[in-house]
C-alpha cells in the first residue's frame, strides 16, 4: 500500500475557497461538458493539477457535485474509506454516498471519487452541537465495532511493526541527526520514547475507529454533525478514546481558556456517554505519536523528505496535551 499524505499542508482551513478552473481536457475526461457546467478547483490543498477537490457548477441547478482527482496508488484507502460511507448511509447514520472510478488525463491514470454535492456549515462549538458531535461519533463506533476488523487488525498490527524498526532506527541514530531535511532534538526523541507503550495498547481494547478526526473531516450539516474520509480506517484499530481524544484536540484547541476548553470536551463526551471527567490524554497524545512514526517510517524506511513544520505540528500538538493534563491533576 502506497502512503498517503495529508490534504492539506497544515490543519484544514478555517475558510474553503474554491477557484474556477479554466476549460481544459480534464472537463472532458470528467464529462463536464455540457453547455453551463464549469469545475471550480478547492485552493490551499497540498495537492497539484489535475490532484485535488473539486466541484461541479451548473448554471441552472447550483452546485450538483463533489469530485475527487487522487494517484490511482491511493485507491485502496479511498475505496476503503468509501464503503463504510455508503455503508453508513445504508444504515442511516449521517453520511455521503460516494462512487470509485478512474480516469486518463495527460497519460496517467488517477483515482477518482464523485458524489452529491453537500453544503457544509463551520462548525461551531457550543455545548448542544458538542453533545450531538459527540453522540454522533458514539453512533460511527458503534457501526464500526460491528464490522469485520481482522484485515483491519493484520494492518495494525504490520503497521505497529514497521513503527518498532524505525524507533529501532531512531534509537541507534546520534541526536540532532539531520533526516532527509528533518532535524530532531534529544526532547523529540524523549517525546516518542516516553510515550511510544501509547501505542502497545491492549488488542482487546481496540476496535476500528476513524483514524484522522481533524476539521477537516469533522462537517456539519443543517441537520446533523457527519464525518468523512475514512481512509486511515483501513489500519486504525485502536482504542475509541483515541478518535475522541483527537477530535477533542483538534477542535477545542484554540480555546485558550483552559476551564472552557474543559467545560466544551465535557460535553463532547457526555454526548458519546462517557463520564464528563474522563481524561483524554492517552488519545491525544498516542495519535500524535503515531503521526510522527508515520512521518519517520516515511523518511527513514522510504526515503521521502518530510516537512519540518509538519513535524512540528505533532510536537506541538503533544506539548498541549501534556499541558492539558498537568492543569486537570492540578
Amino acid at each position: 500500500m502506497n502512503f498517503k499524505p495529508p490534504a492539506f499542508i497544515q490543519h484544514a482551513p478555517e475558510e474553503i475557497i474554491y477557484e474556477s478552473v479554466p476549460y481544459n481536457d480534464l472537463y472532458d475526461v470528467l464529462g463536464v461538458s455540457e453547455k453551463g457546467m464549469k469545475l471550480e478547483r478547492m485552493q490551499n490543498t497540498a495537492y497539484v493539477f489535475p490532484l485535488g477537490f473539486y466541484r461541479v457548477v451548473c448554471q441552472t441547478a447550483g452546485t450538483t457535485e463533489f469530485i475527487k482527482v487522487l494517484p490511482l496508488g491511493f485507491q485502496f484507502y479511498e475505496e476503503f474509506g468509501l464503503k463504510i460511507e455508503n455503508e453508513m448511509h445504508r444504515d442511516q447514520i449521517p453520511s455521503r454516498t460516494l462512487v470509485l472510478d478512474s480516469i486518463k488525463y495527460s497519460g496517467e491514470t488517477f483515482c477518482v471519487i464523485r458524489g452529491r454535492y453537500i453544503e457544509f456549515e463551520k462548525f461551531s462549538p457550543s455545548r448542544h452541537s458538542l453533545y450531538d458531535l459527540g453522540y454522533y461519533l458514539n453512533c460511527v463506533h458503534q457501526f464500526l465495532e460491528n464490522k469485520s476488523h481482522e484485515d483491519v487488525k493484520a494492518n495494525w498490527i504490520k503497521r505497529k511493526s514497521s513503527f518498532d524498526k524505525v524507533l529501532s532506527c531512531l534509537l541507534n541514530m546520534s541526536l540532532n541527526h539531520p533526516i532527509s531535511g528533518l532535524v530532531l532534538t534529544s526532547r523529540h526523541i524523549d517525546i516518542i520514547t516516553n510515550y511510544y507503550h501509547l501505542l502497545e495498547f491492549d488488542l482487546d481494547s481496540a476496535q476500528i475507529i476513524h483514524g484522522d478526526l481533524n476539521l477537516g473531516n469533522v462537517l456539519w450539516t443543517r441537520q446533523s454533525p457527519m464525518v468523512i474520509d475514512f481512509e486511515n480506517a483501513s489500519y486504525s484499530y485502536m482504542p475509541r478514546s483515541y478518535d475522541l481524544g483527537m477530535l477533542a484536540q483538534r477542535l477545542l484547541i484554540d480555546i485558550l481558556d483552559i476551564d472552557k476548553r474543559l467545560e466544551s470536551q465535557s460535553q463532547l463526551l457526555l454526548g458519546y456517554g462517557y463520564d464528563a471527567n474522563e481524561s483524554l490524554t492517552s488519545g491525544m497524545i498516542g495519535m500524535s505519536v503515531r503521526s510522527l512514526m508515520i512521518l519517520l517510517e516515511r523518511s527513514l524506511l522510504k526515503g521521502f523528505k518530510v516537512p519540518q513544520y509538519e513535524w512540528d505540528k505533532f510536537i506541538k500538538l503533544i506539548d498541549d496535551a501534556i499541558k492539558l493534563d498537568a492543569y486537570m491533576k492540578g
